[in-house]
């Protein structure tokens, strides 16, 4: 790679939100938006996707759904409109739990990071040192709604709207056998309670820094949005930035992590666009030292957000920029549609899935592609107008 290539590589996340930030909710048009359909006809239909994620960096794509977790494809080199293996690789199953008679043996979220995976499965919560294969459980009395993992901090809201801060237990053991009905029990409570909005927890979402970036130094961010209405008595938006409190004792009251306020938003958009936030959200990425998004809005098209980085606790209004960066989607159906896109500002990448009607021969899933960001053989050009 030359000193140019590089140069231009580590500009590319300060003209992304650079972008956003000069638009004032016009449209963010793609530069190039490819369209990529499965090689081999599913014959269910169409392909059910459950979730997407893009490696940092924005060339590999994860994708779970079918009760398995694929690594769908390196950076497509196609045509316009190619064929891309839907997935081409099958990852190796690495956990499993049992069904229970309260549960119905579906993981509700799973969160993996360098060291352990944090796996609800009503009613249980199971923490697993997947590095020395031990794990503990604990019940919980309320099923939960949200989840967010901050290192070993499992911050959560419940059913009932109680926001609390669970720390994984330090006494892990082996599991007898690999058989998890034998898994070792503890009991365990929150440590630490954070401020909650008063809106109903379902239509609350935990929008938080992707484990990757908790793991360079600086506090990682939460963000809650609900998908009420602009303009209300309460806000849709509250940012928290996650203090680490130190190496907690057994016996310590405060949590490893405490989220403190750090603002408050009565919009999840800011000026310019005339939609709402509508369910759905990439992580909350630490990008040219701004604060990035990509959610879905109530008429579906994908909205990129920028805030700024809080400075200290606070409670004040912040107001965030965005740009739209698609015409309106027809998104698979199905109950984790929010989460069926994987988002990269640092590369200025999004893509998507779309059903399209092919003839008559049923609904097809399609991919989107869209890159926002010149390569660098366009960019003199574009700077030259």
């Amino acid at each position: 790679m030359s000193t140019e290539q590089l140069e231009h590589a580590a500009s590319g996340p300060y003209r992304f939100t650079d972008k956003i930030q000069t638009g004032f909710g016009d449209r963010y048009r793609a530069y190039q938006d490819r369209t990529f359909s499965p090689l081999q006809k599913n014959y269910l239909g169409t392909y059910v996707v459950e979730r997407m994620t893009l490696v940092p960096g924005g060339r590999f794509l994860v994708t779970s759904g079918d009760e398995s977790i694929y690594l769908m494809y390196e950076e497509p080199e196609f045509e316009e409109k190619g064929k891309f293996k839907f997935p081409s690789q099958d990852l190796t199953n690495v956990f499993f739990l049992n069904g229970t008679p309260e549960g119905d043996g579906r993981f509700n979220s799973a969160h993996l990071n360098q060291e352990y995976a944090f796996i609800y499965c009503q009613p249980f919560f199971v923490a697993w040192d997947w590095v020395k294969d031990t794990a503990a459980r604990w019940s919980l009395d309320d099923p939960l709604q949200k989840i967010f993992v901050c290192d070993k901090a499992i911050m959560t809201c419940d059913i009932r709207g109680a926001f609390g801060v669970f720390d994984s237990p330090w006494w892990l053991k082996p599991i007898p056998n690999n058989d998890c009905s034998q898994m070792h029990s503890v009991r365990l409570n929150p440590r630490g309670f954070f401020g909650q909005p008063s809106q109903t927890p379902a239509r609350i979402n935990f929008v938080g820094s992707p484990t990757w970036q908790q793991r360079i130094g600086a506090n990682p961010y939460l963000c809650l949005l609900n998908d009420g209405k602009p303009g209300g008595r309460d806000p849709v938006m509250y940012l928290y930035s996650i203090q680490r409190m130190g190496k907690p004792l057994a016996d310590d009251y405060l949590p490893s992590c405490l989220p403190a306020g750090a603002g408050v938003s009565w919009t999840a958009y800011g000026t310019g666009i005339d939609t709402r936030y509508h369910g759905g959200a990439s992580s909350l990425f630490q990008c040219a030292q701004r604060l990035v998004m990509c959610t879905r809005s109530k008429k579906s098209t994908f909205v990129a957000t920028s805030l700024s980085q809080p400075r200290e606790s606070s409670r004040n209004s912040i107001m965030p920029i965005s740009a739209i960066l698609t015409a309106p989607v027809k998104f698979p159906e199905g109950p984790h549609t929010g989460k069926q896109f994987g988002f990269c500002p640092m590369s200025g990448r999004l893509i998507y899935p779309v059903v399209r009607e092919d003839g008559g021969e049923g609904p097809e899933t399609e991919i989107h592609v869209c890159d926002y960001l010149l390569p660098l053989q366009f960019q003199g050009q574009a700077d030259s107008l």
